[in-house]
């Protein structure tokens, strides 16, 4: 039995996957098992995964008719049979060390989810660092239970920087809802609340390329594509309420999701064209009044929420649109530029 499964879907990805496999090749970790899944592509991706298996025996390919992401996912889940699975995207790439540094860390604190930084790199320009993702906050590496709980929004939105032992997801039979997008989310979901220790380190050891003009998920700046994002907000919403409520814990982890699910809504709710604002206020209204959220909106911070779960639409809609339009404008800029200088004058005198 490997150490680590390794899985890739790969879907007409050929102008970025030799330096993703070349990535995987050159993992210091020799103990690996590579499982590619030819999700039906129609370019010269699977050509180039037979040139990879007939030169590396850790490679195994598996090809299906296109079923989308978390289809080829889960064929990989099953095939498996590393002591530990690690996702890579097949337009991503990863450093060399990166799993024998997560493998150690997980052997050695009995983690069974490991989880790494990540870099950002442009599509437009590849010499273009985007940054640094540390999830949604700076956390420090630590343990369970409390950070399972008070924390589990900061996890929950990447797969690819993690590794999670296979005999913990099979144990709780976590596996990807196929059809939908947002997946990696409704994964965690399920998968942290069962883990028995969560390990994080701040290497970044994950290269994640962003921008690319057919990637599903990494380019959320298409207008387009706004009314589909937010529908999978509210379908992700459902997904974790239900699966959580079959675990016996949403009462217990449902309100550390919620300052995502804010954040998202204030991003993607206010692309919406003007005509479809309404219905997709009364739906975000329907999912928090049905599924159980409405008792965790108590708190001043989800103020937004509070507001769509009262139904004051012209509170959520016209005074966030107000205040947007004054932050755009000429004063709204001085004001952010006045409070800026005041910041760093504050912190040169405490210093």
């Amino acid at each position: 039995m490997p150490l680590v499964s390794i899985i890739v879907p790969v879907y007409n990805v050929a102008a970025y996957l030799r330096e993703s496999l070349d990535s995987i090749c050159r993992q210091t970790l020799q103990d690996i098992e590579i499982i590619c899944i030819n999700d039906g592509s129609t370019d010269a991706s699977l050509n180039i995964l037979q040139e990879y298996s007939s030169k590396d025996s850790h490679f195994r390919i598996i090809s299906q008719p296109n079923g989308g992401v978390s289809s080829a996912r889960n064929t990989g889940l099953r095939a498996s049979t590393g002591e530990y699975i690690g996702f890579v995207d097949p337009d991503d790439y990863i450093h060399p060390y990166m799993f024998e540094r997560m493998v150690s860390i997980a052997k050695s604190k009995n983690a069974d989810v490991v989880e790494c930084s990540v870099k950002l790199i442009h599509q437009s320009d590849p010499g273009l660092l985007g940054g640094i993702l540390q999830q949604w906050h700076d956390v420090p590496t630590q343990d369970m239970p409390d950070f399972r709980y008070e924390g589990i929004h900061q996890t929950l939105v990447y797969l690819w920087n993690k590794i999670y032992r296979r005999e913990m997801l099979e144990k709780n039979d976590v596996r990807f809802i196929e059809g939908m997008t947002g997946e990696d989310l409704v994964f965690n979901a399920s998968a942290l609340p069962a883990c028995r220790a969560l390990f994080r380190i701040d290497d970044v050891l994950y290269y994640y390329r962003y921008g690319r003009p057919a990637s599903i998920t990494k380019d959320y700046t298409n207008l387009k594509k706004a009314e589909q994002t937010y529908a999978t907000l509210l379908q992700q919403m459902v997904a974790c309420s239900e699966k959580w409520q079959q675990l016996g814990i949403f009462d217990r982890v449902g309100k550390n999701l919620l300052p995502l699910v804010q954040h998202l809504f204030q991003n993607f709710f206010f692309k919406l064209p003007a005509s479809a604002r309404k219905t997709g206020f009364h739906q975000m209204q329907k999912i928090l009044l049905l599924h159980g959220w409405t008792t965790m909106l108590q708190y001043p911070e989800f103020g937004i929420l509070r507001n769509i779960a009262d139904g004051r639409y012209a509170k959520v809609v016209w005074i966030e649109l107000l205040k947007r339009k004054i932050a755009r404008s000429k004063p709204g800029y001085l004001a952010r530029r006045l409070a800026e200088r005041a910041a760093i004058s504050l912190t040169m005198h405490q210093r």
